[in-house]
């Protein structure tokens, strides 16, 4: 398993880089900035539940449906809608954060994919060829839509490469609870997350053989069954809670 470890930080002129890859993306957010009409249907359920308690979009006559498939993203922007803040005024500033954090992320993880495979070496520091990623992002006319939508696409591409950092810098269970709140954010990112993890136990797995040294009593069993444990722990609770309150399994 990859072995917990702390990065150097990067030199001052790439922390500027990235800087100026965040404010030419709030640049290009601006210019194709927009509210997508489906974002209204989460921000109905986010203020009837902030103002009514009730997570439902109809409330005469009240009608027990479900009908979002984002519920983290739902009961954030109901959080706002409690401290006075409306969806269509929150929602924006939150997927524009997602998409600016996403892009630090995006660069550290090609640095942690740059580490030899079975290597328990600390990853590399975030050097010049790991901007790529990032500045791709910025260019991407699909990536910054998203980033103004008002929907929880930004959120869940943040959460799901959070995840993958985590887990290649060893932190197990924090990788198992940003995974799970992927998939309470919009559950096709665990699809994202399996296809990560097939492809690192692949890697990882060859690299392992060519040593001769795969050794499954060196795994930490404690460590992931506790992430094993929480990962469906917290998509259990909320679908036993979805079945409770709608009567159904699945929205």
């Amino acid at each position: 398993m990859p072995a917990t470890t702390t990065r150097t930080t990067p030199s001052p002129w790439l922390l500027l880089s990235l800087l100026a890859l965040g404010v030419g993306l709030l640049v290009h957010v601006r210019a194709w900035a927009f509210t997508c009409d489906d974002a209204f249907i989460s921000f109905r359920y986010a203020r009837n539940l902030g103002e009514h308690g009730a997570l439902v979009y109809n409330l005469d006559p009240l009608e027990k449906v479900e009908g979002f498939t984002n519920p983290l993203w739902v009961l954030v922007l109901a959080l706002g809608v409690l401290v006075g803040l409306a969806p269509e005024q929150l929602a924006p500033i939150l997927t524009a954060a997602a998409s600016l954090t996403s892009l630090v992320l995006a660069a550290m993880l090609s640095a942690a994919l740059r580490r030899v495979p079975g290597a328990r070496t600390p990853p590399p520091r975030v050097e010049p060829i790991d901007l790529v990623a990032p500045a791709l992002l910025v260019l991407v006319p699909e990536y910054v839509v998203w980033a103004s939508s008002g929907l929880e696409t930004s959120l869940a591409t943040c959460l799901a490469l959070a995840a993958m950092l985590a887990w290649l810098r060893g932190a197990i269970v924090a990788a198992a609870l940003l995974a799970a709140l992927t998939g309470l954010t919009r559950l096709d990112g665990l699809f994202v997350l399996a296809s990560f993890g097939l492809a690192w136990l692949l890697v990882e797995g060859l690299a392992a053989r060519r040593r001769g040294s795969l050794d499954l009593r060196a795994l930490p069993l404690r460590r992931l069954g506790l992430a094993l444990a929480l990962f469906v722990g917290l998509l259990g609770t909320a679908l036993l809670l979805r079945r409770a309150y709608y009567g159904q399994w699945l929205p």
